[in-house]
């Protein structure tokens, strides 16, 4: 429902989002959790769908823009961190079971009701705030399910099918642990998540597979405040993963879906926030960072001599920035940089200039900012040639209130990307590849209001995009047609909505509707060219109606209905792969049964 944002599909039953009409997989969108990274070190992803539960997060921080200056060269789109329930909010035991089912799938021959669900999930946080050891906070979280993308049937360009039932699995298991005790922090993150696997590059693979990623995430910091004002964080992060591996029966080393890699990563990190003035705020920071991977089979081009492979591959990272944030009669002005030293690409210098104003219950924001985003481990596992892309974005934001229960903002933006880092597959030589394009952008804008009042919520935004000529990548380009992008609607609109009907009861209401252009690549003609058509407008609406209390303090009972309408969404490839598009659910029925009690 976030304005700007759209799903698309890739490979391999993964979802990942595009932003502003941009696809913005592969490194463009920073994903945290509680502040530690949630992608996969080959290719910077995080795909979506069932992946981590609802029943975790107090909130969803989203910044819509650059936040290389702060976040590095993941962060040139968007970034977005989940911020957990934390030991203080739980202060006891949660447990949740969903059960989600999809009925349009036990139409197909071989396929039972009972292997149409939606998810199966169990959601189980503990937390408690020990004041007898000096307010020591141990919260944990952990999320075991099972998930289908769909119960429709994927036919590739090729009219080759297979039901999509447990053939595309979201599988999750995830355990997310953080301890705070006077200053210091320490967190934990497992995270598996298998992805049933029969949709390849273009055509189908013959057997069912799977592509799990495994990582472990251990992060400890220590917040010190040597002088008043001032206070300094210093932090260690390791990082180990198993990214995309398809070891299965099926697959062996040499086939062309067979993977085994590993990567990590060892950080260091100090951040410094004084205040210099009560006007003044000074935000320091450095970081190293070590990046390590190794692929025994396929391994990553030598980027001394490309016309080698080499088994194992190391890159390292230095960066510094420093944010200023001043408070004045008539401006409020945000002034930071970041510097990057790439033990590969050399030096990178990132800008960001904010300058706010209030007026009375209304605020304006300008916007100037530049990311850079260096290619991924696997980028130049391909290719040695590829290069940092970067981008430019400039965004005038209003916003404020109405009335005491009316709140609406506005924002208008242009970015521009150039020498953005494209995926390309050679015909003629069979191989895959990673080279610089010349150009991608959009313009456009966001609108967005909410009214609160007594137990009654709505929010409805608008939001749109034009590529205005910037576009000069073939591959993202829609036939006769320079005003969209293949796979994202210029128009999208949001609702959402939460009304308090009766003490306890609750009913909650969601909506989009994409409009405009939504081409999609559907097949191949006879010369092997991938042929598409628009898929027009797509409207997807969902209920929600919760009772709390239940007879008992604590228990919670909902019932939701996906996809009201069964529109039997697809999810478009966004780029001309002549991957065919991935359908999604049918109207699914999820019954969610929640305890809480407190220790």
């Amino acid at each position: 429902k976030v304005p700007g944002f759209q799903l698309a599909a890739d490979n391999f039953n993964a979802v990942y989002p595009g932003v502003r009409g941009l696809w913005a997989a592969e490194g463009r969108i920073v994903y945290l959790m509680d502040g530690q990274p949630l992608h996969d070190l080959m290719y910077s992803l995080v795909p979506f769908g069932n992946h981590y539960s609802v029943d975790w997060i107090e909130r969803i921080e989203i910044i819509r823009g650059p936040g290389s200056a702060i976040y590095g060269g993941t962060a040139e789109l968007a970034v977005l961190n989940i911020i957990t329930r934390s030991a203080a909010a739980l202060e006891g035991v949660a447990i949740t079971g969903t059960y989600g089912q999809m009925f349009d799938g036990a139409a197909h021959d071989d396929v039972s009701l009972a292997q149409s669900f939606g998810r199966r999930n169990l959601s189980l946080s503990g937390g408690k705030v020990l004041k007898d050891l000096g307010d020591l906070g141990v919260a944990a979280h952990l999320f075991v399910g099972q998930g289908n993308r769909s119960d429709q049937i994927y036919t590739d360009v090729y009219g080759d099918s297979f039901k999509m039932p447990r053939n595309a699995a979201t599988d999750p298991l995830a355990l997310n642990v953080n301890v705070d005790w006077q200053g210091l922090h320490v967190g934990y993150l497992f995270d598996r998540y298998v992805l049933g696997v029969r949709d390849g590059y273009d055509s189908i693979v013959p057997e069912r597979a799977t592509s799990s990623t495994t990582q472990h995430v251990l992060t400890a910091n220590y917040r010190l405040a040597p002088l008043a004002g001032l206070t300094v964080t210093p932090e260690l992060r390791f990082i180990y993963q198993k990214p995309w591996v398809t070891v299965d029966d099926i697959f062996e080393p040499g086939d062309a879906y067979y993977w085994d890699p590993t990567a990590n990563r060892l950080q260091a990190s100090v951040q410094a926030a004084y205040d210099v003035l009560p006007e003044v705020n000074l935000l320091a920071g450095f970081e190293y960072a070590r990046d390590h991977a190794v692929d025994e089979v396929a391994g990553f081009v030598d980027p001394d001599d490309a016309t080698n492979t080499r088994s194992e591959i190391t890159f390292t990272n230095m960066a510094a920035y420093l944010q200023g944030l001043a408070y004045t009669e008539y401006l409020n002005v945000s002034l930071g940089a970041r510097f990057e030293h790439h033990s590969r690409f050399g030096n990178s210098l990132v800008p960001r200039l904010a300058l706010m104003r209030n007026f009375g219950r209304a605020h304006a924001k300008l916007l100037v900012s530049q990311a850079f985003h260096a290619p991924t481990i696997y980028n130049l596992a391909l290719t040695s040639e590829v290069t940092p892309e970067r981008a430019t974005v400039y965004e005038l934001q209003l916003g404020g209130q109405l009335s005491d229960t009316l709140f609406f903002s506005a924002n208008i933006f242009d970015s521009t990307v150039k020498k953005p880092i494209i995926y390309y597959y050679d015909q003629a030589l069979e191989t895959e590849q990673y080279i610089n394009g010349e150009r991608l952008g959009s313009r456009g804008f966001e609108l967005e209001a909410k009214w609160r009042y007594a137990g009654h919520f709505v929010s409805v935004s608008y939001s749109f995009y034009d590529p205005m000529g910037k576009n000069q990548v073939e591959t993202y380009n829609v036939p006769d047609n320079e005003r969209a992008y293949v796979g994202f609607s210029p128009h999208k609109l949001a609702f959402q909505t939460a009304w308090l009907l009766y003490r306890d009861l609750s009913l909650g209401v969601t909506g989009t509707v994409q409009n405009g252009t939504r081409y999609a690549y559907t097949g191949v003609n006879a010369q092997g060219e991938a042929t598409g058509e628009d898929l027009g407008t797509l409207t997807l609406v969902n209920l929600n109606l919760m009772y709390q209390g239940l007879g008992v303090e604590g228990l919670a009972l909902s019932l939701a209905v996906y996809d009201l309408f069964n529109q039997k969404r697809v999810f478009i490839q966004p780029y001309n792969n002549a991957h065919a598009p991935l359908p999604g659910p049918s109207r699914e029925v999820v019954l969610r049964l929640g305890y809480e009690f407190p220790m």
